[in-house]
């Protein structure tokens, strides 16, 4: 779903004003209907034009406090944020490590090791979405071991299919 600006509220607006169907709009506008339904309706209540809020999680806010209890405890350790976190929790203080390591970052006290950011090369093989195999041929066949029989189900692809048993793949 995209962000809308005000002024693309105020034309669902509009275009809902003049009749339009709902379907039209949110084909044009690249959100779905109930999204146009939504908007209509909260603006249908109120009789004002929809504010939306910034989307996402807030942000922590860090506390000039917690920066010092960092940084004391790095230059007293030098250990990592994982392990300031532990230090501070047995005196006391909660801060996440995650949030430590962000302030680490800031204050020079770490830094970014590309070695660990790149992109590891087994990513390739791995499926853009969790359900892409659904709609695959799938071949069903029995298999005897240990002298009882079971059923094994092999996902194979149509080129892979055809390739090993050298016909066509309809099924």
């Amino acid at each position: 779903m995209a962000k809308l600006d005000p002024v693309q509220i105020q034309y669902i607006i509009d275009q809902k004003d003049k009749g339009k169907s709902t379907k039209e709009i949110s084909l044009k506008m690249k959100v779905c209907g109930r999204w146009v339904q939504k908007l209509y309706a909260r603006y249908l209540q109120t009789g004002e034009v929809p504010v939306l809020g910034k989307p996402g999680r807030p942000q922590a806010v860090i506390t000039d406090e917690m920066r010092t209890q960092v940084s004391k405890c790095f230059k007293k350790y030098r250990i990592g944020a994982v392990g300031i976190e532990k230090v501070l929790d047995a005196q006391g203080i909660h801060i996440p490590h995650n949030t430590i390591h962000q302030i680490m970052r800031d204050g020079g006290m770490s830094a970014r090791q590309e070695k660990k950011s790149r992109r590891r090369k087994w990513v390739r093989y791995e499926r853009t979405y969790s359900n892409s195999m659904c709609g695959t041929p799938t071949i069903s066949f029995w298999m005897t071991a240990g002298g009882s029989s079971h059923t094994r189900t092999i996902v194979l692809s149509e080129l892979c299919y055809k390739a090993m048993t050298n016909t066509d793949c309809s099924m």
